[in-house]
């Protein structure tokens, strides 16, 4: 589908590119590629999984993490059920959710969310 539009596919992919790999992020390139994981599962894309899980592993994302959720941190777990609402239903994203994510042991920083988001 995007191939039909060149101009706007060039720009998607640049846009990509920079939040992925080229740009400042405060989260570590094998988390980034993690969340694309997460949110490839929600939206059951199996090409772009694949993709993202080839990234991740070769980012030295660790193994295990794809096959069993209890190694993965506590602070990309508490991650699921936003990245749920986000996939699905962003506009029942509300201020509990995002206090549940910005405090506590495993909090997210405001930095670290909005670069989750994108």
């Amino acid at each position: 589908m995007l191939a039909w539009h060149p101009e706007y596919l060039t720009r998607f992919h640049k846009s990509i590119n920079h939040i992925l790999y080229v740009g400042e992020s405060p989260l570590p390139l094998q988390w980034r590629q993690y969340i694309c994981i997460l949110g490839c599962s929600q939206h059951k894309s199996s090409y772009l999984l694949e993709y993202h899980i080839r990234e991740y592993l070769e980012a030295e994302g660790d193994p295990e993490w794809l096959s069993d959720v209890s190694s993965v941190p506590p602070k990309l777990k508490n991650l699921s059920a936003f990245n749920n609402l986000l996939a699905h239903q962003p506009w029942r994203i509300d201020n509990q959710l995002m206090e549940s994510l910005l405090r506590g042991d495993a909090a997210w920083s405001t930095a670290e969310i909005i670069n989750a988001m994108l």
